[in-house]
Order: C-alpha cells, then structure tokens, then sequence
C-alpha cells in the first residue's frame, strides 16, 4: 500500500505540468471542461495571458518540485523499511508543506493526497501527528499507549480500573483451622487436638478464590498539583458460619481506600494504607507496587514481615529524586492478644486492651488514647543501571490504663509507659534483575506490627489496691532472601524469617500463691511463643502476557513453619511445625 500511495503521489504530481501545457495549447477544449481551472492556473493578476516563456518557466519549476518529492519519497520509503516511523512522520510533513506551496501551480486536490496518504500508511506517525503540538495533559490522553487499555477519562479524571482474578489452592501437613492465610501463631502442637483445626497429625486441603482482587486508581491535576484516589478490594471478609457448605458467598472486603495529593516536593495522603512501618520497594511510595510485603500467596505474608493496614494521615518531603522523608499518624490499637494472662481484677476494665484482633462490632476497638507515630527516611539511587533502595524507620507509641476508684480507694488513677521501635531495610539489585532483600526490626511495644502474631504489652499489678501498670514487651524480627527475575517469563524467590518475643510476667495479687500472669512464665500456655520461623521458596512462571490483554500466571509457595512457645510441658513437643504448598493461578487485567 505504501507503495501504490507513493506511485499514485508521483503520477498525479507528473501530470499537473502536461495538463497545464495542455491548457496553454488548446484553451477552447479547457473551457469546455474546467473554465475555473483555466482562469486559476494561466491568467494573470491583471486579466492577460501568460507568455509562452512564462509557462516554459513554470513548468521547469514544477518539474523541479517533482523531483524533489521524488527524493523525498524515496527517503520516506527507506525509513518506513527501518521501522523508523518518526522520520517518516517528518517526511510526509515535509512533502504535505512542499506541495501546499505550490500555491497557484498545483490543485488542491493533489496536496490533499499528498498530505494524507502516508499517515494513512504508517499508523503510529498519524498518533505522533495527532499528539505533536498538544500539552503534556492532552498527549497523555490521546495516546493511549501511556496507560492501561482499560483507563478512560470524565473531564480531567484519568480512571485506571485494575485488580487480579485468583484460583487458590493450599496444603498443609497439619490442618491450622485457617483459610488460606495462615494463623502463625497459632500452628498447632502434634500431640494436641482441636475443635477448629482437627485431630493432631490431619493435614488439609483447601481452594479459594478470595484472594482475588479489584482496584481503582483516579489521577486528576488540581492547578499546579495533582491528585491520586485509590481503592482497592479483596474477598476475604467475614462471612457467615454456614457459607463454606454450599453457598461459598465469600465477602467483599477493603484493603486500601486514600487520597493522594503531590505539589512540587510536598505530598499529603489521608485514608486507609499501608503503614508506613512497612517496608518500601522504592521511595516512600503508597501504592501497592512500591510495597515490599513478599511474593508469598499466604495472605498473612511472611512470618517476621512489619506491616499493619490502618487509617493515617502521612506528609511526605522529596527534596530531590533520591531521598524522601516522612512523618504518619496512625491508628492505635494496643494488643495483648489472646496469649496474655492479666490481673484477675483487670477484667472488668479489659476493653482497654485488644484480646482479639481489631474488634468486631460487639467488641468495639481498644480506645488509644494518641496515635502511634512512624518516621521514616528512603534513599534510592543507581549503581550503575542497579536500584539500590535503603529506609530507616522509626516508631513511637504511648500506653495507657486506667484503673477505677472502686480499686485503688483513692479515686480514678491512670498510668501510661512509652513504647518505641525501629527497623532498617534495604532492597539491593546486586546484578540485573536480582534483587537481596534485607529487612530488621525491634521494639519495646510493636509487638502488633509484626502480623499482630504477639502481643504489645502485659499488665502489672503491685498489690490489690495499686493501679494497673503497662509494661511493653520486647519484641524483633527480621526478613532475609531475595528474588530474582531470570527471565521475562519466570521470577524464583526465597526468604528465611523469624519473629522473637520477650517474656513479662508478675505475681497475681488476688492469687499470690497461684499461677503468674503476664506472659511466658513457668506454665504458661503454649500460645506463649518465644520464636516463630519461616523458610520459603517460591517460583512463578507467566504464560503469557500482553499490554493489552493482561498475563496469565502460575504463582507457586513452599514454606516450612515452626514456633516455639516459652514454657513446654514435660513429654511435649519442643514446638510445632509444618509444611504447607500453595499453587495459585493468575489472570492480571492488563
């Protein structure tokens, strides 16, 4: 096609000068069948004919022109052969202008051909055309290629639909009571049978769907800024007792739902989001890609992995490319799970303190009375063409309990104690494509921010009239592995982790001579967990991809998991473990 257009171009081109001359040569059979063109192409401004020297030299002129079109066809030809759809764009430009100033000596028919056959050849220089010109805004719009096929606009709005379809199955060598995230803390003892989770030494197998996702990301400039919106969903919500029988009506949940506003180096986000305590791929960012939580199919991650997703109200610096500093506010929860033993008068005022996991709506959340506050610093710079990532984190958080007068006799006492922590992370590309990950962690009272898999703090009481005291509980862990893109079709990873807590515990003032209370004293129940490990190897392998249609993939798990509780009874296991495999197929909308 490109040919015949460029063959019709010359020809046409070629005849202008003969029919001109035919004009010159035999006006009264011109007349009888273009009198208009007659009087365009060889009548002078002032009424008379033009000399024959006049026409010779105007049809040298036009000889002259064809053959620089020829030249520049030609060239246009040679680039479209390279693939070279700019300079093509550019030559038809060139000949579209050259023919237009032919003015009086070529029809406008001939410059309309001339100026629309080759876009019409070569499709990405008729995007480039459209776009040329137009601001940064209005190019992003019309060239759809910058974004997901599946983004539209509503005035300024850009709306970006995204999400996940997952078919989840899971393996485990002991049946954990869980779906298919797994309760870490919780793996039980070979000897020991459950209600929830079986008899001892039963594995499990189970398929889900739940996992899979939706997502909606809107981009909007406001003046000299920009905003972002997301929401993002799973199916992983409460459902009813019966659900799993037939129905399997699994729940719409939130994970994400925040605004995001950016104006030159500040950045303001309010909403529920990751916390920032939860290591960054990259930067400080907030959404989901610049977060590390692992390649893991569990949906409780890996054992050791800092993250919470919780309300916030973070404010972000970027004074250049590399480095980002930021402060959030987020929401407090004081746990003590379900492992801590309290004071027997405690429990009137229990509420204080989260036994649960967040509350549910017969058991509203804990009151913290401040927020937790998190600080961090990122640095992001290239060691070559290698992403070197580097964060330091900070943490601080506030305690407090109140203890009525009907105990201590001397009014309403409250105490409070200050809990803090801190983690270092990096995420190295030591050669192309494979990454080391390194992520640490530890605290006095961050107990809830490692997978919420030990408790905060315990409570203390002196004497049966003295106040209630909190005491936060040492904890740390860290994360270590890598993953690596070997090829564009398959990615392996593997990480070894743990997560430690420390033992708190005092005399029970109401039962001086009885058990103690707090947490991993002599007795305790095997919840209270010294350690937690995990080992995991993983490898994903992508069937096929396709920026406008998405990827299809299988995305494979394997991890061995063990804990150990502080007291272990004569006879027992020193700790309980297992295996567990996970295969999940993948379809990614593009």
């Amino acid at each position: 096609m490109r040919k015949l257009a460029a063959w019709v171009l010359v020809l046409g081109m070629a005849m202008s000068p003969a029919v001109m001359a035919a004009d010159g040569n035999d006006k009264t059979s011109d007349a009888k069948t273009d009198k208009s063109t007659m009087t365009t192409n060889t009548t002078k401004p002032n009424g008379t004919a033009p000399t024959s020297t006049e026409l010779e030299a105007e049809i040298e002129q036009l000889r002259a022109l064809i053959k620089e079109q020829a030249d520049q066809l030609a060239a246009m030809k040679a680039a479209m052969a390279n693939g070279s759809t700019a300079n093509s764009g550019t030559a038809t430009s060139t000949a579209a202008n050259s023919a237009a100033a032919v003015g009086s000596t070529v029809a406008s028919s001939d410059v309309t051909t001339a100026s629309a056959a080759a876009p019409s050849a070569t499709p990405t220089s008729s995007r480039m055309a459209r776009t040329a010109g137009a601001t940064p805004d209005s190019a992003q719009a019309m060239n759809t290629s910058d974004h997901s096929p599946l983004s539209f606009k509503i005035g300024d709005a850009l709306f970006t639909p995204g999400g996940f379809m997952d078919f989840t199955t899971v393996y485990r060598t002991e049946s954990t009571g869980n779906g298919i995230g797994t309760t870490f803390n919780g793996v039980p003892f070979i000897n020991t049978n459950s209600a929830t989770a079986g008899p001892a030494g039963y594995g499990e197998t189970r398929f889900s769907v739940q996992n899979s996702r939706i997502a909606l990301r809107v981009d909007a400039p406001v003046g000299e800024a920009k905003i972002t919106g997301y929401v993002e969903a799973d199916f992983l919500g409460a459902i009813a007792a019966n659900a799993n029988v037939t129905s399997n009506s699994d729940t719409f949940r939130m994970r994400l739902y925040f605004g995001d506003y950016r104006r030159g180096k500040w950045e303001l986000l309010a909403g529920q989001d990751w916390s920032m305590l939860t290591p960054n791929r990259k930067g400080i960012g907030a959404f989901p890609g610049d977060i590390f939580y692992s390649q893991d199919m569990d949906t409780n991650y890996q054992v050791g992995l800092t993250w919470k997703r919780d309300p916030q109200f973070r404010v972000v610096y970027h004074p250049n490319d590399s480095w980002a500093m930021g402060v959030s506010i987020e929401n407090p929860d004081a746990s003590i799970t379900s492992a801590v033993t309290t004071p027997t008068l405690f429990a009137p005022v229990a509420g204080q303190l989260d036994a649960t996991s967040g509350g549910t709506l017969s058991t509203p959340p804990t009151p913290g009375y401040i927020p937790d506050f998190i600080f961090k610093v990122a640095n992001d710079t290239k060691v070559g063409d290698k992403n070197m990532h580097v964060e330091a984190v900070g943490l601080l958080r506030d305690f407090k309990l109140y203890t009525p007068n009907s105990i201590t006799g001397i009014g309403n006492v409250s105490r409070t104690a200050v809990g803090a922590g801190g983690s270092i992370n990096a995420n190295l590309e030591l050669f192309k494509d494979f990454h080391l990950i390194a992520n640490t962690f530890w605290s006095d009272g961050g107990g809830v921010y490692i997978g919420g898999n030990g408790p905060d703090l315990v409570v203390r009481q002196a004497t049966l009239t003295s106040a209630f005291t909190p005491s936060p509980i040492h904890s740390l862990s860290g994360i270590g592995g890598f993953e690596w893109q070997m090829r564009k079709s398959a990615m392996i990873y593997g990480y070894y982790s743990g997560a430690y807590y420390g033992r708190d515990f005092s005399v029970n003032p109401s039962a001086p001579t009885g058990p103690m209370v707090g947490y991993g004293f002599s007795g305790s129940a095997n919840t209270n967990n010294r350690a937690i490990q995990e080992g995991t190897i993983g490898w994903i392998q992508t069937f096929w991809q396709n920026p406008n249609y998405g990827k299809f993939q299988l995305i494979t798990q394997a991890s061995y998991l063990s804990r150990a509780p502080w007291f272990v009874p004569t006879g027992s296991p020193i700790d309980a473990h297992l295996l567990m495999v996970y295969a999940d197929l993948r379809y990614t909308l593009p």
